[in-house]
């Protein structure tokens, strides 16, 4: 991502490749990818599922504008493709994950963090772009407003099972089966 961004050539190639009905979920990868890169800076992380971060490759300052260059194209994409209630979606759900990396740094370093707040962590950093993303699909296959909650519901727990799991694994996992340094996250006190 970031070579062909540095190059200018990233438009030319997304737009070669994938046709005008996918903008939606073009612009919700756009989203996640975002949000994976920014992460990466955060929690310091030089592996992610075996592979170099791009902040490992890059450095911090380029990996943070590849993820702030990503995020303006995923709201241009939902401009052009004229979706407001997709745009509204990922909108809402850029500024969740915020609000849910914030509550993680308040609460760092805090041993008898509530399991309350630490679902309302998973919640709006992991659950709410899951979420997002089965609503998405609800929303380009104009689903009703029941469906398009279900498959929110579905998302948002889905997403709670795959942080839990991601969190357990971080804990008793070891590096060449999960792709990073096991106990990465109690060190940098997300209990």
């Amino acid at each position: 991502v970031q070579e062909a961004v540095t190059r200018g050539k990233f438009d030319k190639y997304i737009y070669s490749n994938v046709p005008n009905s996918f903008n939606p979920s073009l612009a919700y990868g756009f989203d996640v990818l975002t949000t994976l890169l920014h992460d990466d800076v955060i929690d310091k992380s030089d592996f992610r599922r075996g592979k170099k971060t791009n902040n490992n490759l890059w450095g911090n300052k380029n990996s943070i504008l590849t993820g702030d260059y990503l995020l303006g194209r995923c709201f241009e994409i939902m401009v052009e493709d004229g979706s407001l209630e997709v745009l509204k979606l990922l909108s809402s759900v850029s500024s969740e994950i915020a609000q849910g990396e914030i509550l993680q740094l308040q609460h760092e370093k805090e041993v008898e963090t509530l399991e309350k707040t630490y679902l309302e962590i998973i919640g709006s950093k992991t659950s709410s772009l899951f979420a997002a993303s089965m609503r998405v699909g609800g929303c380009i296959n104009d689903k009703s407003k029941n469906e398009k909650e279900a498959l929110t519901s579905f998302g948002f727990n889905l997403g709670i099972c795959f942080q839990i799991t991601d969190d357990i694994l971080d804990y008793y996992s070891d590096k060449i089966a999960f792709g990073k340094v096991i106990g990465n996250d109690f060190y940098e006190g997300k209990v």
